[in-house]
């Protein structure tokens, strides 16, 4: 059993522990700073390299913002001046829900890409406008099919000679209906 530094413990009862320094005398040292728990299993722990880990045993709500006036005012802000930041929920599911989402990559090359990877459907729904825009090239991959559904099908540019993908022989596939040839050609094209 773990004999406590008396000298560091800051309170110890039934509802809660809070320890600053080494948690034990006869343990190892884990380079403890401060260390809180509470009879509901949850616990911080702040350790001497800087590094915070914190244990909620249930639900986590935060709630902030009351006496913000302004409707651009900040409210909450999370910052990591070097390395990453990973939300990770294996078994359950992410809600991003607000008036507006501005999502930006400000990385240089070969940085700056925004990858979205999907198992099962990936669905992308605008009430007034999508737009897919590209500063080179954009490539549209289907590889079983492609539909193209709309009261109007607009194009703008020429169709150029792109190996399999010449303009009189995309035309008359595309026509025709031969999507497995053309797939074949993209496939190849956006390498």
């Amino acid at each position: 059993m773990a004999e406590f530094s008396a000298d560091y413990t800051i309170f110890n009862n039934s509802h809660a522990f809070m320890h600053t320094g080494p948690i034990a005398n006869n343990v190892e040292d884990i380079q403890n700073d401060v260390y809180f728990a509470t009879s509901g299993k949850c616990h911080a722990h702040w350790n001497k390299n800087g590094t915070k880990t914190e244990f909620v045993e249930g639900r986590w709500d935060e709630v902030s913002g009351f006496s913000i006036s302004q409707e651009q005012d900040i409210a909450r802000t999370i910052v990591a001046k070097n390395g990453d930041i990973h939300i990770n929920a294996d078994y359950g599911d992410i809600y991003l829900k607000a008036r507006n989402i501005y999502i930006e990559t400000k990385g240089d090359k070969p940085n700056g890409c925004f990858l979205v990877t999907a198992n099962g459907h990936m669905i992308l729904t605008g009430a007034d406008e999508v737009k897919l825009a590209s500063g080179t090239n954009l490539c549209l991959i289907g590889k079983s099919k492609i539909n193209l559904v709309g009261a109007q099908i607009l194009t703008s540019g020429d169709f150029k000679d792109s190996g399999s993908l010449s303009s009189v022989g995309f035309i008359s596939k595309f026509i025709a209906g031969d999507f497995e040839s053309l797939i074949k050609g993209m496939l190849q094209s956006c390498k």
